[in-house]
C-alpha cells in the first residue's frame, strides 16, 4: 500500500511511474525473506517465471547504490526501496522508527558490530536521500502523505 501511494502521488508528475508495478513489488519484495541473500533469490524466482522487470524491483529492494539517490527524477527501485524501509511488519512506522526498530533487533541478536550499524545506518540514509526526492517532487512533507495510509490486514489462511 505505501509503495503504490507513493507511486500513486508522483505519477502526475513522474509519468513513468506504474503504481500497480511497485505495489506488486512491495507485495513480493520479501517473498524468500528467511533465506539468505533473500533479494537476488527473489529477483531470480520472478525472472524464471517470466516477470524480469517486477524481479528486478524486488531485488534492489535491500541495497541502494547510493548515487542513484543524487540522479534526478523517482524511479520504481527508489519507492519500492523507500516503502520498505518506511515499514515494518504491517504498520507504516516511519524512516526513524524503521532505523530504531533495526538497531534494536542487531542488538537483541547481538549481531550490532560496527559494520552491521554502519549498513543500517547507510540504508536509512539512502532512504531519507529517495524521501527528499519525493518531498521535493511532491511540495509537501512524505509524513502528510504517510499519515493517510492504512494497510490492509493480510488475511491468514
Amino acid at each position: 500500500a505505501v509503495g503504490e501511494v507513493l507511486a500513486a502521488a508522483l505519477a502526475p508528475r513522474q509519468p513513468h511511474l506504474h503504481p500497480a508495478l511497485v505495489r506488486s513489488a512491495c507485495l513480493l519484495h520479501d517473498i524468500v525473506r528467511t533465506q539468505p541473500g533473500h533479494a537476488s533469490l527473489a529477483e531470480r524466482l520472478l525472472a524464471n517465471l517470466g516477470l524480469p522487470r517486477l524481479g528486478n524491483l524486488v531485488g534492489q529492494h535491500m541495497a541502494m547504490d547510493p548515487d542513484r539517490s543524487l540522479l534526478p527524477g523517482i524511479t520504481e527501485v527508489e519507492l519500492v526501496y523507500l516503502a520498505d524501509k518506511l515499514v515494518a511488519e504491517e504498520e507504516v512506522v516511519g524512516l526513524d522508527g524503521r532505523e530504531a526498530r533495526a538497531l534494536e533487533k542487531t542488538r537483541a541478536w547481538e549481531e550490532a558490530t560496527p559494520a552491521v550499524v554502519e549498513r543500517i545506518g547507510e540504508r536509512m540514509n539512502a532512504a531519507r536521500r529517495i524521501a527528499a526526492k519525493v518531498e521535493s517532487v511532491l511540495g509537501y512533507p512524505l509524513d502528510k502523505l504517510l499519515a493517510e495510509i492504512t494497510i490492509p490486514p493480510v488475511p491468514l489462511r
